[in-house]
């Protein structure tokens, strides 16, 4: 069931726009396909190993994908870039996600803002965050699809 309402509601909106502003996790500090100084593998043009199942907006380009964690789990991130606009693109989500069987634990605060939606949903335990942002002035929309941590059994480890 959706939260609409309340404390939480409003301090998770607040941490997933400040995700968004400072360009995701700080974890995924560049795209630009190559280890960086904390271990993050960082991949541009194709999906990092691992990385969870979506569904991908036809015509969205990948541009990247990384990730990074061991203790707390695996954290992974990846962003796209279509032509089509905010609202379009959030709607698409909202219904592919459900049909890949996840659960919309949170919905935008606005589901025709023209700049910044964000939504959060849930599968088997896992959340992924969804941003979708179109920059003023800017041609495209970037889709930033953000897994705080995926649990990895010791035998994936080792393979």
């Amino acid at each position: 069931m959706a939260k609409t309402g309340g404390v939480a509601w409003l301090a998770v909106v607040g941490l997933l726009v400040a995700i968004a502003a400072a360009g995701g996790w700080g974890y995924l500090k560049e795209w630009k396909g190559r280890t960086i100084s904390q271990g993050t593998q960082l991949v541009e043009e194709q999906l990092v190993e691992g990385f969870p199942q979506i569904p991908v907006m036809p015509g969205a380009t990948l541009v990247g994908s990384g990730k990074g964690g061991e203790g707390d789990g695996m954290r992974y991130s990846a962003r796209w870039e279509t032509m089509e606009r905010v609202p379009g693109v959030m709607q698409w989500y909202k219904q592919e996600l459900v049909k890949f069987g996840w659960v919309v634990s949170i919905l935008p605060a606005d589901l025709m803002a023209e700049e910044i939606q964000l939504l959060t949903v849930e599968k088997a335990g896992e959340s992924m965050y969804l941003s979708v942002i179109r920059k003023a002035g800017a041609d495209k929309t970037e889709i930033v699809a953000e897994f705080p941590a995926l649990y990895v059994s010791d035998e994936e480890k080792e393979e």
